[in-house]
């Protein structure tokens, strides 16, 4: 992918990312928080259903599309097994007078049935495009999807704010069966050629087969990594209620506007550290970005500590102890992030069956908190779970990584991780009440990592002189 692509599908994303913080206020000043919470269940029900269905085919076509010719071929093998699963769930489903809706929301409407199920295929079939898409080197198509849908969806909250008075759940739903709609056409009018010769072309059983085999084995690792990053809205569903479900909602999606920097450093850092690879492994590199990446997410995690205040001012009252949760939350992006850097060696060393591991030790600890806590302490139990559910992923990725392949100097990192850790869960659970006490606290967590990592900042600044000065 050359530079220019790269920036479009980087700006896109970034531009994507504005408009769901934009959506955010709105959904909370409009909806009650009962639809709010719903809304997030919705959200996370349309995700689970694409990773059940879809067996993680879109990695498949990713992984083949450069030793395949023919592509088309490889979007039907990737579309195939996700539409016949689909197609056969939900005739079990009409057989047995199964209802989702009254199950997961407990609203009995045949209605809400059929497009909840709509969504759910939408969803995968909007996945499998969005790669596609991408492998194709579409990049004003990537940024289109990651733009429109979103703004068109902003656009009607916003218009409809103002002229509607429904502001039950049913009108988020509709809402989003419409961005869905609108994603799915967009995609189908870049990829018409490609989806065209894939419904005509003859399935190639030899590749499919190929394709199945490389992608079952990932289907586990994704539902439980799903499940890491999912569960605990469902134990709040079920163990407590909306309100706390919505605060923990609110405050996690804002945090997740964070997630951009994993997509700009994922795309940067995997060709990079493989170029790397295959060059010559030098250590002092990986350890130089290990090390810079600890300062920065201990300075992006101290800036949220700092300024969570403000969302007092964007979110209704009933929103207030978003502000304290939002420091835990944004915990788990950064901490996902810094992993990037410590887990190269279970990629390079192939041993993708730690991976899976990883993502299922780190879901039982937090559907432990989550079983125990959620009961008595609501939204900042799962908070809480998260947050260690992340520390303990980053963990393992790097001791299996120091395993598999080069074991790196990490103590300075899990010292400052840990003592990041500890201040969240001071201020979060009110041990820290003056705002003064608060700052004074955030301001010698930084202090400590910088007296920690003082010679890769001198180094920094060093480098940065000797380069633009």
């Amino acid at each position: 992918m050359n530079i220019k692509n790269a920036s479009i599908i980087t700006l896109g994303s970034i531009f994507g990312a504005i408009l769901s913080m934009l959506i955010i206020p709105i959904l909370t000043w409009y909806f009650p928080q009962e639809v709010v919470a719903k809304y997030s269940i919705l959200l996370i029900l349309y995700s689970f259903g694409s990773v059940l269905i879809g067996f993680e085919m879109h990695q498949a076509y990713v992984r083949e599309y450069y030793e395949v010719v023919q592509k088309e071929q490889l979007l039907k093998i990737a579309l195939v097994p996700g539409t016949a699963i689909f197609i056969l769930i939900s005739f079990f489903l009409i057989l047995l007078d199964i209802s989702l809706a009254e199950m997961v929301f407990n609203l009995k409407s045949t209605f809400l049935d059929f497009f909840l199920l709509i969504g759910v295929y939408l969803t995968f079939f909007i996945n499998i495009l969005m790669h596609a898409v991408r492998m194709h080197g579409m990049a004003f198509g990537f940024a289109a999807i990651q733009i429109l849908p979103k703004l068109l969806f902003f656009a009607l909250l916003l218009v409809g704010s103002f002229i509607f008075e429904q502001d039950g759940f049913d009108t988020l739903f509709y809402l989003n069966g419409i961005v869905l709609i609108i994603s799915a056409i967009i995609l189908i009018i870049f990829l018409k050629n490609d989806l065209h010769q894939a419904i005509i072309l003859k399935l190639d059983k030899k590749k499919f087969k190929e394709m199945m085999v490389f992608s079952l084995p990932l289907v586990i690792g994704s539902l439980a990594y799903w499940a890491l990053t999912s569960i605990d809205r469902l134990f709040l569903n079920f163990l407590s209620n909306y309100n706390e479900l919505s605060l923990y909602a609110v405050a996690s999606t804002v945090a997740s506007a964070v997630g951009i920097l994993v997509v700009v450093f994922g795309s940067l850092w995997h060709p990079l550290i493989y170029k790397w690879v295959n060059e010559g492994v030098d250590s002092a590199k990986i350890l130089a970005v290990n090390e810079l990446m600890v300062l920065f997410i201990c300075f992006i995690w101290t800036v949220f500590g700092l300024f969570s205040w403000l969302t007092d001012y964007i979110f209704p009252t009933t929103y207030a102890d978003v502000s304290v949760m939002i420091v835990g939350c944004v915990a788990m992006p950064l901490l996902y992030l810094l992993s990037e850097t410590t887990t190269i060696g279970i990629g390079i060393s192939k041993k993708t069956k730690y991976a899976m591991l990883i993502s299922l030790f780190c879901l039982f600890l937090n559907m432990t908190i989550n079983y125990f806590f959620v009961e008595k302490y609501g939204a900042k139990a799962s908070v809480i779970a998260s947050m260690l559910g992340f520390c303990l992923f980053l963990i393992l990725r790097t001791e299996f990584s120091s395993f598999l392949w080069i074991s790196l100097s990490r103590w300075r990192m899990y010292i400052s991780v840990f003592t990041y850790i500890m201040v969240t869960i001071l201020i979060l659970f009110g041990f820290l009440e003056s705002y003064v006490y608060i700052v004074m606290v955030w301001i010698a967590a930084l202090f400590l990592v910088f007296l920690l990592y003082y010679k890769r900042i001198i180094w920094l600044i060093n480098f940065i002189g000797k380069r633009y000065i």
